[in-house]
């Protein structure tokens, strides 16, 4: 009779209001001041200037390979501007996503035409080493498909002053 008893005044209790939620407001992040970095082309220089690890962050030329025609998985990932298969000294891309909100993979399926098994993107990060792959690359932000004819090169944050 007792737990009967508690029930009823827990249920007949005042019910606490709610807290104001607490507004957040997003602010973008700033757009980068790039100059040109190296070409993709010869692969060997920019290989060398890549293990050089540059400093700041970089906008890459990046093409990005569905893993299958279902595009449930991205497959492999490589520096270029055209979404042909990568060339035999190709510099392929351990891609880190973690920062971004929206996973890779959306953003990919989001910019790239549902008939494409690849794409060529613009993606801003950060260059590490990796021993599993040519390089790793860290993720900041995905900008949009390369347009066609686009300079195929590497741009570089600029130093502050």
């Amino acid at each position: 009779m007792l737990d009967y008893l508690l029930v009823i005044l827990a249920l007949a209790a005042p019910i606490p209001a709610e807290e104001p939620a607490v507004a957040r407001t997003m602010i973008p992040a700033p757009e980068l001041s790039l100059v040109p970095g190296p070409a993709l082309e010869p692969a060997a220089e920019l290989r060398a200037w890549l293990d050089a690890a540059p400093q700041g962050q970089l906008r890459l030329p990046v093409v990005l390979a569905f893993a299958d025609e279902h595009r449930l998985a991205l497959g492999q990932a490589w520096l270029g501007v055209r979404p042909s298969e990568p060339g035999r000294d190709a510099i392929l891309l351990s891609i880190e996503d973690s920062a971004l909100g929206i996973a890779l993979l959306d953003r990919v399926r989001e910019h790239c035409p549902g008939d494409q098994p690849a794409c060529a993107m613009w993606l801003e990060g950060y260059w590490k080493r990796s021993p599993h792959l040519d390089a790793d690359f860290s993720l900041r932000r995905v900008l949009g498909l390369v347009e066609p004819g686009a300079e195929a090169r590497v741009w570089v944050e600029a130093p502050a002053d």
